[in-house]
């Protein structure tokens, strides 16, 4: 998982701020928020104070896709036929 995020948005779950701080827009793709950090947790609330716009993609509408400002709900088991 750390390795994957260094590559995609270059850093990991431990020091996701400057990466998140310096974004537009953030999409939030099926994630469990009990395996985030409170130090993540309040990057999120800053980065929507300063008005970044936060895309969330998840089967459920709580924690982060409940404060997102466009939620888009999948159904599990949908993506392949």
């Amino acid at each position: 998982m750390a390795a994957g995020m260094i590559y995609t948005i270059g850093g990991s779950f431990w020091n996701l701020a400057a990466p998140i701080l310096s974004a537009q827009t953030i999409y939030m793709i099926a994630t469990a928020e009990d395996h985030h950090s409170n130090p993540l947790k309040d990057c999120h609330f800053k980065f929507k104070r300063d008005g970044g716009r936060f895309i969330s993609i998840n089967p459920v509408r709580t924690g982060y896709s409940a404060i997102a400002d466009e939620w888009v709900p999948i159904k599990p088991g949908t993506d392949v036929r």
